[in-house]
């Protein structure tokens, strides 16, 4: 009986500092379009093969305003919120939806050459953590160059001429990484350079309970300034569980005592 009572602070220190790895999906919607812009409980989208590519997505009307209590992609709550400043409102590529990643992309908040921002508070995480962030405009034609920024990282991103999700040349409906050099204005995917063309970008090695993600358009490309922002999402996030989980491993711990006395 010694040996139990003196095992269960440890059980519970356990318990108290075990930490579950999760993804906080945020997809930005257009209001005028919820039906085709707004994620299910059991929509997935995200780049195959990776932690992104989960269902529980958080829902955010695109432009300014706060968001708060975001959940992890296993339904969590995470704690943390979500501002947008400096937006020019809700966009939409309106296209027709068969899936979770045709609704994430359908709608975006954006932004133009008036730097703006997206930042995420009270995240509760432990060690680094990787922030994905999705693009994709209604440019047509056009061709636009946005500038995303965290902290020291800086991305100047093109968002092609026709090439929006799931037409012209990603048709396929592909998640392209922007690297320089190689071949532009082929069609998706492209391997190795493929001029900076792309639709989603990777901050690598983000620490610390909030991060700002700086958005604006610049001159280069067509000379519209514009720069849309998607989605986003927060990628091998820790986070201790709340006090809560750990009440509720108790009763098992007391029906441990109760056998060992029996």
């Amino acid at each position: 009986m010694r040996n139990l009572l003196t095992s269960i602070p440890v059980l519970a220190t356990a318990l108290l500092c075990e930490a579950h790895a999760s993804t906080i999906s945020v997809n930005f919607t257009r209001p005028s379009d919820a039906v085709n812009t707004t994620m299910g409980a059991s929509d997935v989208a995200g780049v195959a093969g990776t932690q992104t590519r989960v269902d529980h997505w958080n829902n955010v009307a695109g432009g300014d305003g706060t968001t708060s209590g975001l959940a992890y992609s296993d339904t969590t709550a995470s704690g943390a919120s979500i501002t947008v400043a400096g937006s020019i409102g809700a966009w939409g590529l309106s296209q027709s939806v068969s899936s979770g990643d045709d609704r994430m992309w359908n709608g975006y908040s954006d932004f133009d050459n008036n730097q703006g921002s997206i930042t995420v508070n009270n995240l509760s995480l432990t060690g680094s953590y990787d922030v994905y962030v999705y693009f994709d405009g209604q440019n047509g034609s056009n061709w636009k160059i946005g500038e995303y920024s965290i902290g020291s990282t800086t991305f100047s991103a093109e968002d092609t001429e026709n090439t929006s999700w799931g037409t012209g040349n990603n048709t396929a409906k592909v998640y392209q990484l922007p690297q320089s050099g190689g071949t532009s204005n082929a069609t998706w995917p492209v391997s190795g350079g493929n001029g900076n063309e792309g639709n989603y970008l990777v901050f690598s090695g983000i620490t610390g309970s909030s991060f700002t993600l700086n958005v604006r358009g610049t001159a280069a490309g067509d000379g519209t300034y514009r720069a849309p922002v998607n989605g986003l999402q927060i990628v091998g996030a820790s986070a201790v569980p709340e006090a809560s989980g750990l009440l509720a491993a108790f009763p098992a711990l007391l029906g441990l005592m109760h056998r060992r006395r029996a």
